[in-house]
C-alpha cells in the first residue's frame, strides 16, 4: 500500500512539474519576442488600401483594426498575417468613408506575441466628394459653368456623343470654354477630383443633356481648274455652287487631311452649260447642329 500512495504521490507531483514547465515555456516563449514593429503604414494600391509593416522572417505578424465610435475606438478584427502586408479588402469589416481608424501591429507565433507599437496608426477613410450639381449648370456663350465643388482641386468633364464616343476633358475651374467641341447632342458628366488623399473623386452623377449648335463661316475659297478649294470653320457635309446667282447644284465635300479645307469637284459638269467666265459662290448646307454658312465669293 506504501508502495502505491508513493507511487500516487509521484505521479502527481510530475504532473504538477509538466504544467509548471508548460507555464514556464509559455511565458518565457512569449518574452522571448523582444522585437518590436519599427513602423505602420497605410497606402492605396489601385482600388485597395494596404496596412504595410516592417518585414521579418522569424514571426508571424498580428493586426488590430479599430474604428472610432461615439466616444471611443472599437476592436473591429484581430488578423495574424503571414505577410507584412495586410489588404483590409480582405478583413471582414467595412471601410466607411470618413471614419476614424486605428491600426497596431505586433511580431508573433503560434502562441506567443511581441509588443505592439507604441504609437498606432490614425487614419481617416478618404472622403467622397460631393457630386456637382447638374441643375445648377449654365451655359453663356462658349462657356459651360457649374458650382464649384468644395475641397475639389479640379474636374473632369466627359462628354459622350450618339454613337458612343467620349470626349474628355480636364478643367481646374468650375467651368469649361467649348469652342474646342464640335457642334452635336451630347450626354455630360461633370466629376470633381481633389489632390488630397482625404478626398476621393465625387461620382458621376446622372449627368446631363448638352446640344452645341453651330453657326458655319466660309472663310475662303478658292477655284482651281474644275474644283474649288474651301475653308471653313464647321465640317460641312455638302456644298451649294452657284453661278451668276443661280444655284447649279450640291456637291459633297472631300475634307483635305484635317486643315478644316474641303475639295469641291465637278465644276466641268455643273458649268456645261454656264459661260466660260461666270461669278462662282459657294454655301456651307445646314445639318444637324449646324447651320448653313454665308454665300461666299470664290477667288
Amino acid at each position: 500500500m506504501k508502495t502505491k500512495k508513493i507511487i500516487a504521490i509521484c505521479a502527481g507531483v510530475l504532473a504538477v512539474l509538466a504544467v509548471v514547465v508548460g507555464l514556464c515555456f509559455f511565458f518565457l516563449g512569449i518574452k522571448s519576442i523582444k522585437q518590436t514593429p519599427s513602423f505602420l503604414k497605410i497606402e492605396k494600391v489601385e482600388n485597395d488600401y494596404c496596412l504595410i509593416t516592417e518585414f521579418n522572417g522569424k514571426y508571424k505578424y498580428k493586426f488590430v483594426l479599430e474604428q472610432f465610435v461615439e466616444d471611443d475606438y472599437v476592436v473591429l478584427q484581430t488578423v495574424e498575417n503571414n505577410q507584412n502586408i495586410l489588404k483590409l479588402s480582405s478583413c471582414n469589416i467595412q471601410i466607411v468613408a470618413g471614419a476614424k481608424y486605428r491600426f497596431s501591429v505586433c511580431f508573433c507565433t503560434a502562441g506567443a506575441s511581441g509588443k505592439f507599437l507604441e504609437q498606432p496608426l490614425m487614419w481617416q477613410a478618404a472622403s467622397v466628394l460631393p457630386s456637382v450639381e447638374y441643375s445648377l449648370m449654365k451655359t453663356e456663350g462658349e462657356v459651360l459653368s457649374w458650382q464649384p465643388v468644395a475641397n475639389a482641386s479640379g474636374y473632369v468633364v466627359k462628354l459622350v456623343d450618339a454613337t458612343g464616343k467620349v470626349l474628355q476633358f480636364s478643367t481646374q475651374e468650375a467651368q469649361l470654354s467649348l469652342q474646342s467641341v464640335p457642334a452635336g447632342r451630347f450626354w455630360m458628366y461633370v466629376i470633381a477630383s481633389s489632390q488630397n488623399d482625404a478626398f476621393v473623386s465625387s461620382a458621376a452623377g446622372e449627368g446631363k443633356e448638352l446640344i452645341l449648335q453651330r453657326s458655319n463661316q466660309i472663310l475662303s475659297a478658292e477655284r482651281r481648274g474644275n474644283s474649288i478649294v474651301v475653308s471653313c470653320t464647321q465640317k460641312p457635309e455638302k456644298f451649294e455652287i452657284y453661278a451668276d446667282g443661280v444655284l447649279k447644284g450640291t456637291v459633297v465635300a472631300r475634307e483635305i487631311g484635317t486643315t478644316g479645307s474641303y475639295i469641291l469637284d465637278g465644276l466641268n459638269i455643273l458649268l456645261a452649260d454656264v459661260n466660260s467666265n461666270p461669278k462662282l459662290q459657294v454655301k456651307a448646307c445646314a445639318q444637324p447642329y449646324i447651320q448653313e454658312s454665308n454665300l461666299f465669293d470664290v477667288k
